[in-house]
């Protein structure tokens, strides 16, 4: 599972930059890159805050880290593709 390749598809899909996403999640930039290069490995409190600070559920975070190693190589400008797929699986709360 490549949870990082997950976060950075997530994270172009939703137009945030690492800043954004690392403020909206409680950690740092720098961590933020590592996660996403593959050098770190985050525990599930941090999966948790970055899935919370993409607006998506845990599950879906992690579903699309599972279908990204297995199946799908993201391109630039996959963001349309990203963004529906995303829709698909997200579970939102009504307000």
């Amino acid at each position: 599972m490549n949870i990082g390749k997950a976060i950075v598809t997530a994270r172009q899909a939703r137009c945030l930059s690492v800043k954004d996403l690392a403020t909206q999640a409680g950690i740092s930039r720098s961590y933020l890159r590592e996660l996403e290069a593959g050098k770190k490995q985050p525990n599930l409190d941090k999966i948790e805050a970055v899935s919370s600070a993409l607006g998506l559920p845990t599950s879906t975070l992690m579903w699309l880290a599972e279908f990204l190693e297995d199946s799908y190589a993201p391109q630039p400008d996959d963001s349309d593709f990203v963004n529906a797929l995303l829709g698909m699986l997200s579970v939102r709360e009504s307000a």
